[in-house]
């Protein structure tokens, strides 16, 4: 079977047997890199293959236009924080990079509510990997607000968020901005925290500020 076929794959991670789900966009097939996208899952009952949701009901809506190979692990702690958590993603991403023609300068990590967290905690320690980060749905935690932030930062939030305040994330962000951070805050209407469809046209708007930044990143010298 070829590898590189179009469509998404359950797969498990050795030696811990962490599972994952991986996207392949339809083209790869062509050998040409392509960006890559690590999508970390909402928080609740941890199931087998729980990274599964996030990618089909928000990620691949959202950002399928981009072409890009996407991968969700699982977090079974449902902490990204963790340090365990955090490490696994890590190694499952370069096994990504050495199975599939992965373009290493536009790696983005993305996550929503838990995973927004996570997404801010593994940014901030990983910058040298991911050329950008997409945190959504999340309060902004006490290590990314000690950070010094190379690395641009899409923020999406809804006022209407009822288990973790816009004001407060926005109140961060400004911070963070007035500190020199690049960053671009999207806060939307009266989205729930659990109304992840709304928060799609959002993802999208990034998306384009994303891409902008993919281009600059190929006409850039190597």
């Amino acid at each position: 079977m070829d590898k590189t076929a179009p469509g998404l794959y359950k797969k498990i991670f050795q030696p811990d047997e962490t599972r994952y789900v991986q996207y392949i966009p339809e083209g790869v097939t062509d050998g040409s890199a392509r960006p890559l996208i690590m999508v970390l899952h909402w928080g609740g009952m941890i199931s087998r293959y729980h990274g599964l949701g996030i990618l089909t009901m928000l990620a691949l809506p959202a950002l399928d236009d981009t072409g890009a190979i996407m991968v969700a692990p699982d977090c079974a702690a449902g902490d990204w924080t963790s340090p365990k958590c955090g490490m696994t993603a890590m190694k499952i991403l370069e096994q990504v990079i050495l199975d599939l023609p992965v373009d290493e300068r536009k790696i983005m990590l993305m996550g929503y509510s838990i995973g927004g967290i996570g997404t801010w905690h593994i940014g901030s320690l990983h910058m040298d990997r991911f050329c950008c980060i997409m945190p959504i749905s999340a309060p902004v935690p006490e290590l990314a607000m000690k950070t010094d932030w190379r690395i641009p930062i899409y923020v999406i939030h809804s006022h209407g968020d009822e288990l973790f305040p816009g004001q407060q994330t926005a109140d961060a962000c400004e911070r963070l901005i007035s500190k020199g951070a690049n960053l671009k805050l999207d806060m939307i209407g009266d989205a729930t925290h659990f109304d992840t469809e709304g928060f799609i046209p959002a993802i999208r708007r990034a998306a384009i500020r994303v891409n902008r930044f993919w281009l600059s990143e190929d006409q850039a010298p190597r």
